[in-house]
């Protein structure tokens, strides 16, 4: 759908880049299996290949995921400690008015 200036709907045009992008993925996969299949590698050699690569990706993601984990504990620690100051406060402030009063 055009709109006056000749712009089309900017909703079809972001759904064309993500299919675009789609296609994109979808043929690297091919191609990497391809690739593997077609490798001159021994089949034994292939499989060392591919498990290594597997336990690099683990290690990867739990280092990252330790990563992170160790970030929102920082982050919850300094939310909490934040929280306790802030009703320390309320409290005091509290008193102060209190005893005005």
């Amino acid at each position: 759908m055009n709109s006056e200036n000749g712009n089309s709907d900017p909703r079809a045009h972001s759904s064309g880049r993500w299919s675009m992008l789609g296609y994109l993925v979808a043929g690297l996969g091919m191609g990497a299996v391809a690739g593997i299949l077609l490798a001159p590698k021994s089949g034994e050699e292939t499989r060392e290949w591919i498990a290594g690569k597997y336990q690099d990706g683990i290690e990867t993601v739990n280092a990252k995921v330790r990563q992170t984990s160790q970030r929102v504990s920082n982050m919850l620690d300094q939310g909490q400690e934040q929280v306790t100051q802030a009703v320390d406060a309320g409290r005091e402030a509290f008193k102060k008015a209190s005893a005005g009063v």
